[in-house]
């Protein structure tokens, strides 16, 4: 009983710890080692299916924030495995939450926006609405970052709407600050100041620094699009502030590009130039795309203001590179752009930069880059001399700039700053009140304390003096209880003393069987030792038949040659021969690997030599046809063949690519498109249809007065087993491998595929050779 008590007892502390640990995660994230640690250590305990589920969550959540993709993901798919084995909703929802957001973060949105989605619908089937508000947000901030304004929008009001039902202040002002930012970009000022205000009034009470800095920052971006930058500049140097004694590096970088575009806007250009381009160096040493993308579209908009224009050009288009498929991004720069090409009388260029900014900027519905794009399209248009247009154009202009500063606008902010004065000021005045109410709790609670303490103590003495004549009373017990053994244990010592002159008798005559024993295993690691030598020696033997690098790389101006034997012998071989200006390149897999395949392959090489080099048999089909005959021959069985091959005659003269092949196809890029040329599905020297004892090959020829890239392969780098699950890595991912490193150098190729592999398999053994050909001419 007492020792049923004790493990109770030490299962109920591991779920204690487990759960102060998943909350040290959540509160304390940024200091995470230790607790990742920890969490590590919890898993090889032996806890319930449920709390390893928080636990791998706990660790995914960890590795999310550190952007470490390969671990976050070993984690969340443990979690959602054991998670889907128990029907723990919510342990799925947290996994595919992570997932999601690590994906989103690294901007690959499609992945992220499914893996949030999955989270979403498991949470709904929980009707658990913290998880369902942690999803819309995710998916929200999926669509912001893309710069999808109205489909950010509608997932923020959902987060927003689920934790006002939750009542979870300091989520609701996340969502606030979000709902802010996209507000701002779309031109809507007035609501943004509205959400930001709430967002500073939550954030305020909490006082947390960090969550305080970003209502700041978002207040002065408003301020600073509603052109007041004596109060844009207050709360950007508020942010600043905290940022600097916090000591983030980045976010005091992007506070100090705020300051940068209120000394823009103030015409302070050389003092907006230097705010810039230190920035750009901070974003550059820490290799942030987005943040570099940000420093050059500022820079180019301080070199738009002073006429350098081609200057401004190279920057704008290096902010476009960078930030890719972002439809805000894409808007403000195609029509900054326009607004260049107008000012160098380029009117036709400015026009469609300016239309495709428009465009943009309407999805998104963004007023405030409508606004831009149809002034420079209205001056545009005027210069062309195509009045109708250029005066369509200024009256849609004047009506985004009265919506985007009507005088009903002004008052609604002048209302909202004087609303969150008053409650300021309300605020504090109950946090006097407060504070005196629970100082004089303080004081009642500390003397019942007191009381309480004193109590507690009196009755610790007792106990203490207690368990005293508890342990006296079982000290004398022992005592009788130790007399009693000793007298036992001289008896058995005499026992063992006639054993052990037995046991040394016994002894002696497994000393005479060990030498017997050694002498075995020295003639035993003798013969190792020859056949080890001899394997190695038919190593040599077969890397001599193997066609030699210095011969390939005169013949052939790109290739690479991937080759990774199971064993020390393979059973994969390649051959390659030139005649004239013929080229040949065979790539087979022998039945079999180790020394069996290998002996296959000294027979295939020999044979090629003779068919080709010597009886000048050159169409790839026939070439086939005639090994397969040689070999029945040879071997006079069917068990043993070339279980595929492929041959491949480049004939220069004629500018043409000949091609025949038993089981494996071959696959062709020709401008960048794959094509997968079928092989005959019978191997060579392998099984045949009763009756069957020929087969003809096809000769496929292909035309090379176009970019052509092909490869030749067995099957061992496709059939090999690993990733997550232990599966095959199948054909398909192999194809599509090959199609993503085509267009890059053959050596780069060949270190893509060796690294891709390496990672397929992890722990898994290697199952078979590996050999794959890559040639481009």
């Amino acid at each position: 009983m007492r020792r049923l008590s004790y493990l109770l007892g030490w299962h109920t502390c591991q779920q204690s710890i487990l759960m102060l640990l998943i909350f040290c995660v959540t509160i304390f994230s940024g200091k995470a080692q230790t607790t990742e640690d920890s969490l590590q250590k919890i898993l090889k305990n032996d806890i319930s299916d449920r709390d390893k589920v928080k636990t791998y969550n706990a660790l995914a959540k960890i590795y999310s924030q550190k952007r470490d993709s390969l671990k976050t993901s070993q984690f969340a798919q443990q979690a959602i495995q054991l998670a889907q084995k128990i029907n723990d909703f919510a342990g799925q929802a947290d996994a595919y939450y992570w997932l999601g957001s690590l994906f989103v973060r690294k901007r690959y949105h499609e992945v992220g926006q499914q893996h949030l989605r999955q989270a979403l619908g498991s949470a709904q089937k929980t009707k658990d609405l913290s998880r369902k508000g942690q999803a819309y947000f995710g998916l929200g901030e999926s669509y912001r970052i893309q710069g999808q304004y109205p489909q950010a929008l509608k997932y923020f009001n959902l987060s927003m709407e689920t934790y006002k039902t939750l009542k979870n202040d300091l989520r609701l002002s996340e969502a606030y600050l979000k709902i802010s930012g996209v507000l701002t970009r779309q031109g809507a000022y007035s609501k943004a100041l509205d959400y930001g205000l709430q967002t500073l009034t939550i954030r305020e009470k909490v006082g947390d620094q960090v969550k305080l800095k970003s209502a700041y920052n978002n207040l002065g971006v408003i301020y600073y699009y509603l052109q007041n930058y004596s109060k844009s500049l207050e709360y950007y140097e508020k942010t600043l502030k905290v940022n600097l004694q916090l000591g983030s590096k980045y976010r005091a970088t992007i506070s100090r590009i705020n300051i940068g575009y209120v000394y823009y806007q103030l015409k302070n250009y050389p003092k907006a130039l230097e705010y810039f381009n230190q920035a750009l160096l901070v974003m550059q040493a820490l290799k942030n795309k987005p943040g570099i993308a940000s420093c050059c579209f500022a820079i180019g908009e301080v070199q738009v203001a002073q006429q350098k224009y081609n200057e401004a050009l190279q920057q704008f288009k290096k902010a476009a590179v960078i930030e890719g498929n972002n439809d805000d991004s894409q808007a403000r720069i195609s029509v900054y752009l326009g607004r260049i090409y107008y000012a160098q009388k380029k009117y036709a260029q400015a026009i469609q930069a300016l239309n495709k900014g428009l465009s943009l900027a309407q999805r998104i519905k963004s007023l405030v880059q409508q606004n831009k794009a149809y002034e420079v399209l209205a001056e545009t248009y005027d210069a062309l001399g195509k009045h109708q247009l250029a005066y369509q154009n200024y009256r849609l202009f004047k009506q985004t700039a009265d919506s985007l500063t009507n005088e009903e606008l002004t008052k609604r902010i002048t209302r909202l700053e004087g609303e969150y004065q008053f409650a300021k000021e309300k605020d504090s005045l109950q946090y006097i009140q407060q504070k005196k109410q629970l100082a004089f709790d303080a004081e009642i609670e500390t003397r019942e304390a007191n009381q309480r303490v004193t109590f507690v103590g009196l009755g610790l003495v007792s106990v203490l003096l207690l368990v005293s004549l508890w342990f006296f009373w079982d000290k004398q017990k022992s005592n009788r209880k130790l007399s009693i053994a000793n007298t036992k244990l001289e008896q058995s010592h005499e026992e063992i003393k006639a054993n052990n002159e037995e046991i040394q008798a016994a002894n002696d005559q497994v000393m005479a069987m060990n030498d017997s024993l050694t002498d075995a295993l020295d003639l035993v690691e003798n013969q190792k030792s020859e056949i080890v030598a001899g394997i190695t020696y038919a190593q040599r033997i077969q890397k001599a038949l193997l066609p030699l690098d210095e011969k390939m790389q005169t013949s052939l101006a790109n290739y690479f040659v991937f080759f990774r034997s199971r064993d020390v012998v393979s059973g994969d071989f390649y051959w390659f021969e030139q005649i004239a200006q013929r080229q040949f390149i065979v790539v087979a897999d022998c039945t079999g690997h180790g020394v069996p395949g290998a002996l296959m392959t000294v027979l295939g090489t020999q044979a090629l030599n003779n068919i080709i080099v010597q009886n000048k048999i050159y169409e790839p089909g026939k070439i086939l046809n005639r090994l397969d005959q040689t070999l029945q021959e040879l071997l006079h069985t069917q068990n043993t063949s070339v279980r595929d091959g492929m041959d491949i005659m480049v004939d220069n003269a004629t500018r043409q690519l000949h091609f025949a092949g038993a089981k494996n196809s071959l696959l062709l890029f020709q401008n960048g498109a794959l094509n997968e040329v079928r092989a005959e599905r019978y191997s060579i020297n392998g099984y045949r249809m009763s009756g069957q004892t020929e087969i003809d090959y096809t000769n496929h020829v292909f035309d090379l007065t176009v970019p052509t890239t092909f490869y030749l392969y067995s099957d061992g780098y496709h059939d090999q087993f690993g990733g997550a699950n232990g599966k095959k890595f199948m054909k398909k991912h192999f194809k599509e491998l090959l199609q993503e490193i085509e267009p890059l150098p053959m050596a780069e190729q060949k270190r893509v595929l060796g690294q891709k592999l390496d990672e397929w398999m992890q722990a898994e053994e290697q199952i078979d050779d590996i050999l794959v050909m890559g040639v481009r001419v």
